[in-house]
């Protein structure tokens, strides 16, 4: 440090005393022995020069390093220090650290400076140039007393601000208030004598009495008592009020520079301050009033906060009453006692002796006044506890709301988990896997019923099950099937418990009926509603007993059925039954009336697989393999007899005349009992002619029709239909396969029983099959010869790039490659009408009207013909000049405008009952082929260019086609070209796919993005909400249909198909159909109903409108006009169901549009 300079440099004018211009008085000059500090690092600072000295520190200026500013260090005396003192120094400097207020001059940092001696205490605070004290400041502006009080109001804000952090000034002087060149009073010193003690050690280490007796005109008659434990907030409170008094009268309110300290002591604590009004009359009044309060010699008599004082200040500058009161005579009088104790004594004396009975009364009204707090206390703590409570329910509440958010995205996780799954088993055709995934799905979603599951679950389980019903029959496992005589109703027998009973439902429609009146066959029971039971009647018991199922009835006990394997088999007609033995060395056959034996059979050249009755129960046919080779033959005996009456193969040579060394997994007569099928162990099924066999008792094998199995598993059962002309086979694989016998060609191949197949019975006319489950399932199956919708209308001259569907879901309109528009039933295929005449029309975008009475085509050029599609006659030819593209078409929500893009001058928009032009939108930059109105119809987006990346949809409103201005700041301009959009049926939000391959959501109006997804990998061609908005289909460039979840983008189905080009999708209106068409004439339908559902819908519909047709029919002739037809139509229509309602008008249309 001897390199110091002697002096610090002079101060500058803008460099003056930052801390205390009140201790200058006391302050050493600029050489002072502090300055050998100078060019010393104190903390991050390096001392600049000495601004100041004071009984209690040394204030230097200094320059901070980081960050870079200059900041006035205060070095506390060592004398005033202890060793307690510095530890909390330490603790509470980090509190002064955390004052932040405009009022309060910053403590930046404070810690202790080792100087070899020890740690002396320092801080480093805020350096405030210019600065004046309080009372200087006032004076040299010349402020009158209401400029006063609001700065002194500042004062006590900032005082407040640091009674709020718990810390109290103790050495509030004018000297410790500066206010700088704005006006703005800056506190110092704040706190400070707390952290360091000093306002202990300075009345014990101060030697120098005139400070000591400065400082003591600010300390409060309690802080004058020197224990620092009894100091609170208030005593900044009375030294605010001393500085307010000087501040006001420019003067102290005591005047002890010529007294001892003991002396001054007593005076703050005992005597009265002079009165602000005897000094100066202009302060008589609320200010001197609120003065005398903070001045007051009781804390408990004084404003208990500086926010109190500045709120009285602040009533008195807005003319408002202040909440301070003058002094009372009683209090005057017993400070006057204080100072006049004997006198007073004797005095008071007599007093008390008069006042005795009111003592009484006021500590009797003090325990009420006590009693009423306590009572308002425990009404606050049950308040505060009723909050409490309040809040902690809010939490459960929030909490429990967290834990059902949960719970729902984990269902939801749950359900596209299961979802997924099934999707991926279709193609593995794990019938049952796939059905139990699906169920697992349902259950996530709570068990909807299955008409509300949603789109995806619906297709699934629809691609996964080929039945046109299931029957529910509460989880009972039945035994046996039966149809009626006319196959309208179907009787399943379930075992429950140790009893049977019986349940009839309606083949057409799957439902359980409770009449069973001619449920079943009349006359006797046939084979299959018989059973072989264990008899339980005695418990030692080995027999079986034959049972009658209709009749719950007994017919005969079987006394040796105990040694013969469980497959029992009856003749068609019930008389007989057959089984081999457990060995399968011999078999036995039975008389079903009475019980007894009427044929054993041993075959002591193979072993017996397979055995089945003829239908009259005369011929046992029973397939045998040879000891060790894998061959069969089927061997044809006489029951009555036990004479060999055929044989199929030869035993004698074994296994080269045998079935190709194959194994019989099912045996079965026709139903006539002429032919006779046997299906090989995954291969082949073979057909013999059984009369043919007796003539000639041995069947060359290559006289038997064979055709393959195909690659369905193994089968399980057969049963021929009544005919005998159709075959149809169960596989362990849970496939269902019918065949044409007269052709070898394939019916039908069914999948979707999910389990085991037990029991199989076709209906009496062919038409219908009945198949249960092990599993308890039954199921309904029609084996008419089925062709979808999309087999139906492919392949024909319908031209399907560009289609449109009716709103009701009746219709669906192509054009075709005449030039013409056809018109299809939605529901069964056929072509209805063919609008237009034959010519070289390029028909390149449909749309049907919202009410579904008319249907608007664009044609290649420009003009709009719109149709009537009740009477399939053109109402309108709306022409506005050439298109420059494919000019796409639009009807609004309500109909009753419909726009055409595509135009060289803009988007034509017509009134539809005039044919009038209603506006044009101003020509665009480039071309516009899209158009679509919001679904409210407020809105008429445009895609202005979908072939370059600065397209762009633009708004316009739809009532008066003004542009609607759309801020594209947002997202927009990132994207790749835009191909396609959609608007939302719920709301005006677009849906719009992008050269990318990607879909994005937005609200068009301020082009805010809300959901967006990668959709496919090459460009998104095409795009189509469902009628809900739920889901989101999509077509892209990779050959893909994929369908999205609108709310998360969550995929969920994806459909390819070989040989595909897909080129435009939309949903039916009940969003339980997905159709697209591909560039090759061709439709693809994805169904929310199985094919045997779609089979039987399609023919009720075709008999509807067969029982309909007649009534058209005479409308017509006997009408004048369309018109009249038309009025019949929607008269007729009132009381009919809405398919009764859309097969009226395809018929009105299709006799209508010929005539």
């Amino acid at each position: 440090m001897a390199d110091q300079p002697a002096n610090p440099e002079p101060l500058k004018p803008d460099q003056q005393e930052t801390l205390s211009r009140g201790e200058a008085s006391g302050l050493e000059s600029e050489s002072l022995p502090q300055s050998s500090l100078i060019g010393m690092k104190i903390g991050s600072c390096k001392l600049r020069r000495v601004i100041g000295s004071g009984g209690m520190g040394t204030v230097y200026e200094a320059q901070q390093e980081q960050p870079r500013r200059r900041v006035a260090i205060k070095m506390m005396k060592r004398g005033i220090t202890s060793r307690s003192a510095l530890r909390r120094f330490e603790f509470e400097s980090q509190t002064l650290a955390r004052l932040h207020h405009p009022g309060i001059a910053q403590v930046y940092e404070a810690g202790t400076h080792d100087d070899g001696a020890g740690g002396v205490p320092y801080f480093i605070m805020e350096y405030i140039p210019n600065a004046l004290t309080i009372t200087d400041y006032a004076d040299e502006k010349k402020l009158g007393t209401r400029e006063r009080l609001q700065l002194f109001a500042k004062v006590c804000d900032a005082i407040q601000h640091g009674h709020l952090k718990g810390i109290v000034h103790r050495d509030i002087k004018p000297g410790n208030v500066l206010v700088d060149s704005s006006g703005q009073p800056k506190i110092i010193d704040f706190g400070v004598a707390r952290s360091t003690d000093s306002d202990l050690a300075i009345t014990t280490l101060q030697t120098d009495v005139g400070q000591l007796l400065g400082t003591l005109q600010y300390m409060s008659p309690e802080q004058c008592a020197a224990d620092s434990s009894d100091i609170d907030t208030r005593s900044d409170i009375y030294a605010l009020g001393v500085v307010l008094y000087e501040l006001l009268a420019g003067r102290l309110p005591y005047d002890v520079r010529q007294a001892a300290i003991h002396e001054a002591v007593r005076m703050v604590r005992e005597e009265e301050p002079t009165k602000l009004s005897s000094i100066d009359r202009h302060l008589r009044g609320d200010v001197e009033t609120i003065a005398l309060k903070a001045l007051e010699k009781e804390r408990e008599r004084r404003y208990q906060s500086a926010a109190a004082l500045e709120e009285d200040i602040d009533r008195y500058l807005a003319g408002d009453p202040i909440s301070a009161r003058r002094a009372t005579a009683w209090y005057h009088l017993k400070r006057f006692a204080c100072r006049h104790k004997t006198v007073f004594a004797l005095t008071g004396s007599f007093v008390l002796l008069l006042i005795a009975a009111t003592i009484v009364s006021l500590i009797l009204m003090n325990n009420a006044i006590q009693w009423q707090k306590q009572a308002m206390l425990m009404r606050d703590q049950a308040i505060e506890g009723q909050e409490q409570a309040e809040q902690q329910t809010t939490v459960a509440k929030r909490a429990q709301a967290e834990a059902e958010e949960s719970r729902v995205e984990a269902l939801r996780q749950a359900y596209l988990a299961n979802l997924n799954a099934a999707s991926m088993g279709l193609g593995d055709k794990a019938a049952d896997s796939v059905h139990r995934r699906l169920q697992a799905a349902r259950h996530a979603l709570g068990n909807p019923p299955l008409d509300e599951m949603p789109f995806a679950w619906r297709h699934i389980a629809a691609a996964n099950d080929d039945s046109a019903y299931q029957v529910d029959t509460g989880l009972r496992r039945p035994w046996a099937l039966a149809f009626n005589d006319n196959g309208t109703r179907l009787t399943s027998y379930h075992l429950r418990g140790k009893s049977w009973d019986s349940l009839v439902w309606d083949v057409s429609t799957g439902e359980g009926l409770a009449d069973t009146t001619d449920s079943i066959h009349d006359g006797r029971t046939p084979g299959h509603l018989l059973l072989v039971l264990n008899d339980h009647s005695q418990s030692d018991s080995l027999r079986k007993v034959i049972y009658d199922l209709p009749s719950r009835n007994v017919i005969s006990i079987i006394e040796d059925g105990e040694v013969h394997g469980p497959s029992f088999e009856f003749s068609d007609d019930g008389s007989r039954l057959v089984a081999f033995s457990n060995d399968s060395s011999y078999l036995t056959i039975w008389d079903v009336d009475s019980g007894s034996i009427v044929l054993r059979l041993e075959n002591p050249s193979g072993q017996i697989r397979r055995v089945c009755l003829s239908p009259d129960g005369r011929l046992i046919a029973a397939v045998s393999q040879a000891s060790g080779y894998g061959g069969s033959w089927i061997e044809l005996k006489d029951v009555d007899t036990g004479e060999l009456v055929a044989q199929f193969g030869d035993n004698s040579n074994v296994p080269e005349s045998c079935f190709d060394a194959a194994i019989m997994s099912t045996i079965r007569f026709s139903p006539d009992g002429a032919q006779l099928v046997a299906v090989e162990a995954g291969g082949d099924i073979n057909l013999m002619n059984v009369q043919q066999a007796i003539v000639d008792r041995k069947v060359d094998p290559k006289t038997i029709r064979s055709w393959p199995l195909g690659n369905i598993g193994i089968s399980n059962d057969a049963v021929f239909d009544s005919a005998g002309g159709h075959l149809v086979v169960s596989t362990n694989d849970d496939v269902i396969r019918a065949w044409d016998l007269d052709s070898g060609e394939i019916l039908n191949t069914f999948h979707g029983q999910g389990g085991s197949i037990r029991v199989m019975l076709i209906s009496p006319d062919g038409s219908t099959l009945a198949s249960a489950g092990r599993d308890g399932s039954i199921r309904i199956w029609d084996l008419s010869d089925f062709r979808d919708l999309s087999e139906e209308m492919s392949g024909r001259t319908s031209w399907y790039k560009d289609f449109c569907l009716s709103p009701d879901g009746a219709q669906i309109a192509s054009g075709n490659n005449l030039g013409m528009i056809d018109i299809r039933d939605l529901r069964t295929g056929e072509l209805i009408a063919q609008l237009g005449s034959y010519g070289t029309h390029i028909i390149v975008d449909m749309v049907y009207s919202p009410d579904g009475m008319h249907l608007a085509s664009s044609l290649y050029g420009g003009e709009v013909w719109v149709w009537n599609t009740l009477t399939g006659k053109r109402v309108h030819v709306l022409n506005h000049g050439e298109t420059s593209g494919i000019p796409g078409l639009a009807f609004s929500p309500d109909g009753s405008l419909l726009a055409q893009g595509g135009r060289e001058e803009g988007v034509v928009v017509w009134d539809t009952d005039s044919g009038e032009v209603r506006y044009v939108l101003p020509e665009p930059e480039h071309t516009n082929e899209h158009v679509a109105f919001s679904a409210d119809g407020s809105l008429l987006a445009v895609l202005d260019d979908m072939m370059t990346a600065n397209g762009n949809v633009s708004l316009w409103d739809a009532s008066t086609g003004e542009s609607i201005e759309v801020d594209r700041r947002n997202t927009s301009n990132t994207y790749q070209i835009q191909s396609m959009f959609m608007f939302d049926p719920r709301q005006n939000i677009i849906a719009s796919g992008y050269s990318d391959g990607m879909v994005r959501i937005i609200d068009p109006v301020d082009d805010a993005l809300l959901l967006k997804f990668q959709a496919h990998q090459g460009p998104v061609d095409y795009l189509d909400y469902s009628p809900d908005g739920s889901l989101l289909a999509t077509i892209g460039g990779d050959n893909f249909v994929r369908v999205w979840n609108t709310d998360d983008g969550e995929e969920l189905l994806s459909f390819t198909e070989e040989d595909k080009k897909w080129s435009s999708l939309s949903f039916s209106h009940d969003g339980s159909m997905l159709i697209a068409a591909d560039y090759e004439d061709g439709l693809s339908i994805w169904d929310t109903r199985s094919t045997g559902r779609q089979s039987v819908d399609r023919q009720a519909m075709m008999r509807l409108k067969a029982s309909l047709d007649s009534m058209v029919r005479t409308w017509i002739q006997e009408a004048e006009d369309d018109a009249e037809v038309v009025q019949k139509l929607q008269k007729e229509s009132l009381n009919r169901t809405a398919e009764e309602q859309a097969a009226l008008r395809n018929l009105v249309l299709k006799y209508l549009h010929r005539r």
